[in-house]
């Protein structure tokens, strides 16, 4: 990166993910659940990020947010995500709203009603477990499912190494 940028050629990405592992304690295995699969991925180390871009990447992008959620074991497979270019803050998608972006990068947002903040290259996490019950052919399945909800600040990238994937 440029340090005598004036910032245009310059975006932050962040990224939500919400991630789901599932582990058989008892009873039959599950019929799996698959869901689409992700439409981006982001090379932290060249900063490369590659994916459906239905956005503009011109001097208005400030923030780029990854978000969806992936599925494996017994919760299922696949990922489903997408990218989504912001231009004005605040911005709002779902229970996320990104509140207040500063000149290094620092990101205020709220999530589920809490207010929280990160530095470039930190990420916040909530892990939670519980015990899933359903019926397989007449049986008990019990899966202890973990899910892990993170929001990661990856820092201020190139926009010049934005590339959009053709269909």
């Amino acid at each position: 990166m440029n340090d005598e940028t004036d910032g245009t050629d310059n975006y932050l990405f962040v990224e939500h993910l919400v991630l789901t592992d599932g582990e058989l304690v008892s009873g039959p295995e599950r019929p799996s659940l698959m869901i689409d699969f992700p439409t981006y991925y982001f090379v932290a180390d060249s900063g490369v990020l590659r994916g459906v871009i239905n956005f503009k990447i011109n001097d208005d992008l400030q923030i780029v947010l990854g978000s969806g959620s992936c599925l494996s074991g017994q919760a299922g497979g696949g990922c489903g995500t997408g990218l989504n270019g912001i231009t004005s803050i605040p911005y709002k998608k779902g229970n996320f709203e990104l509140l207040k972006l500063d000149e290094n990068g620092k990101i205020i947002f709220e999530y589920k009603g809490e207010a929280y903040s990160l530095n470039a290259g930190e990420d916040w996490k909530l892990e939670t477990s519980f015990n899933d019950t359903a019926m397989v052919n007449g049986e008990k399945s019990i899966v202890k499912k973990t899910v892990i909800d993170r929001i990661s600040n990856l820092g201020f990238q190139e926009k010049s190494k934005i590339r959009k994937w053709d269909w």
